[in-house]
């Protein structure tokens, strides 16, 4: 009986919260960057590449040469809904330095992002990640 209680409270406190911040729920980084991870319905977080710095930071942990990527998207060929991105994976002793930059949007609406990922390999199997982003909308 608490318990069910307790579950209707719950609900009392996070359904107003969600109707009234839609704009905090729907925040940046709904668009993701990379074409192999929009192909997979943006399952990202098991691949291990250069766009880990946007899906899954511990994934760059495995990555073991320097590569780049840049992306740029154009969804439902309306310019106001272009994506683009460029990011970097450099290994280093530790780990992998990740570095990105991402755009959406157009001159009167964008949300930009800058972030510094780092991504470190323990074993074959586990890895962990931290990433620090500088977000801005406009």
């Amino acid at each position: 009986m608490i318990r069910n209680f307790l579950k209707k409270l719950r609900l009392l406190f996070i359904i107003p919260f969600l109707l009234s911040h839609p704009g905090r729920v729907l925040a940046i980084g709904n668009y993701l960057p990379g074409s192999r991870f929009a192909g997979m319905a943006n399952a990202t977080v098991m691949l291990p590449d250069i766009w880990s710095v946007a899906h899954n930071q511990a994934g760059l942990g495995w990555v073991r040469s320097t590569s780049a990527g840049f992306h740029f998207e154009n969804k439902f060929v309306i310019p106001q809904y272009s994506l683009s991105a460029a990011g970097i994976a450099i290994p280093v002793k530790p780990g992998t330095l990740g570095v990105m930059i991402y755009y959406f949007g157009y001159s009167k609406y964008h949300e930009s992002r800058f972030s510094l990922a780092f991504g470190r390999a323990f074993t074959d199997r586990f890895a962990a990640g931290v990433q620090i982003n500088y977000m801005s909308t406009y």
